[in-house]
Parts: C-alpha cells; structure tokens; sequence
C-alpha cells in the first residue's frame, strides 16, 4: 500500500486529539555531570557535539560557582565579551539538548515540535531591588531582566507576573517563565535557587510546533511541555557530593520513547 502524506488540516487535527505525545527516554540519554564547587550539578542528554564545536561558549566540567574566573567571559575567535562587572547575569552555560515530540501512527511518525534546552549557571547582580534571587518575586525580577535586550531588539516578548508558573518537580521548587519569540513560538526560562544570587538555568525553545503564523493551541503547548517536565525532573544538584558521581559525561543504554500524562495548565 502506498503512503499518502497528511494534509496540513490532518496534522493539525492528529495533534489536537491525540491524548499524549511521544518523545525520547531521558533516562537512556548520555548522564552529563558538573562540579560546580558547592556540589555537583547533573542532567541528561547529548552535549558532547556542541562543547567539541564551540568549546568558548561552554564552561568546564569543574568550576566554582563563587570564582568568577571559572566563568567563560570572551569568545577566544572574536571579540564578544559574554559578560562584564556591570552586566546583570553572568553565566557559566554548560551544555545544550534537543529532542522532538511525536506521535506514532503505525504506518508513519509525525514530528511536530522541537525543544532546545541549554543548561547553565546563572549569577544575577547588578540589578535594582534584587538581592537574594531566593526571594521568588526577586527572582521573577531576575528573569524579567535578564532578557532586557532580546525584549529591547525584538525577539522575545516582555515578562510579566502572568507569564510566570511556580512549578514543584520531584520536590525542587522551580520558576518558569513564558514568552513568545519573533516566529511566535514559545520560550521557556526554567530557574531553580542555589543560593542568594545563583540558579540553576534552563532556558528552552519549542519550535515548530504549530502552523506559521498561527499561535500554538493551550492543548497542543500543554502536552508538549510534558516533555519539558520530564527532562526538568532529572536535573539535579547534589550539594554534598555524594552518591560516587563520576564528573564528565558517561553513555547509558540505548533510546527508547517516553509517554507521560501532564497536569500543566498555564
């Protein structure tokens, strides 16, 4: 029997009455695992490829998070300076992961909604009325801030209150902030507090998840972002070094797929 591809209208319907999406078994991801001076900081995913092509952009396997030094500041190819005394962030960006969402047809696979994720450490300083990031409305401020200039040039939308979902994940107390991109895709800023100044930063990007210049159904975000839950729930900071954490990153069992329910509502 011939294939016959979807139409634009199948797709669109597909994704909106399909109950759950698909997407690639973390657990069976590369185990990627920071030093980061007051524990170890540790995720999934692939990161070996980016750090190899742009090792200037990417902090060390161990570095301190109270020791400006270990934080990458120049582009050693060109002269962008990633941060300065007088900048409100500075960031210590450890590595990037991708993956789809999918839905299993039987006779073919549809892919339609792409997250990047880069992970980090970020320090906030320099900014009016924000002294302790632990704070959530601080830290709120934090984020609003450390976005001024993609919101000054036009490829982001401003934060406001609204934007922001408080959102507990195996215990961990993260803050996620939501804005919309210049193609009207969503963006995602995922903060969790080390301490007064410090977070554990995951900015991610949904692309491609709905039709052009349409914005993307609550449905159809919801249960993308499932997804992003899943990958949030196995980033961990391991303050007292413990458990015989090999620092680096270490391969693990081969891909599966992973379908979870979500309770996210925005």
């Amino acid at each position: 029997m011939n294939f016959i591809e979807p139409t634009d209208e199948e797709i669109r319907t597909i994704f909106l009455e399909t109950p759950q999406y698909l997407w690639p078994t973390f657990e069976h991801m590369p185990l990627n695992c920071f030093d980061i001076g007051v524990g170890l900081l540790v995720f999934p995913g692939d990161i070996s490829k980016d750090r190899a092509r742009d090792p200037a952009y990417f902090a060390d396997y161990k570095i301190d998070i109270n020791d400006e030094s270990t934080c990458p500041k120049m582009c050693n190819w060109s002269e962008i300076e990633f941060w300065n005394e007088s900048s409100k962030s500075m960031r210590w960006f450890l590595g990037r992961i991708r993956w789809a969402c999918m839905i299993d047809r039987g006779d073919y696979v549809l892919k339609n909604g792409y997250f990047g994720a880069g992970v980090g450490v970020v320090r906030f300083q320099n900014i009016p009325s924000v002294n302790d990031v632990q704070e959530v409305s601080q830290l709120k401020k934090a984020v609003e801030a450390s976005i001024e200039d993609s919101v000054s040039n036009g490829t982001l939308n401003p934060l406001h209150n609204e934007s922001f979902l408080e959102k507990d994940i195996n215990g961990s107390k993260w803050l996620i902030g939501r804005s919309l991109n210049g193609l009207g895709y969503p963006e995602y800023f995922a903060v969790l507090p080390i301490d007064y100044r410090t977070v554990i930063h995951v900015a991610a990007s949904l692309d491609n998840c709905w039709q052009r210049d349409e914005t993307i159904p609550d449905v159809v975000e919801q249960k993308h972002l499932a997804s992003f839950w899943d990958f949030l729930s196995q980033v961990h900071l391991i303050l007292d070094h413990s458990g015989g954490w090999e620092v680096g990153s270490q391969a693990r069992e081969a891909p599966g797929q992973a379908a979870k329910e979500n309770d996210f509502q925005w």
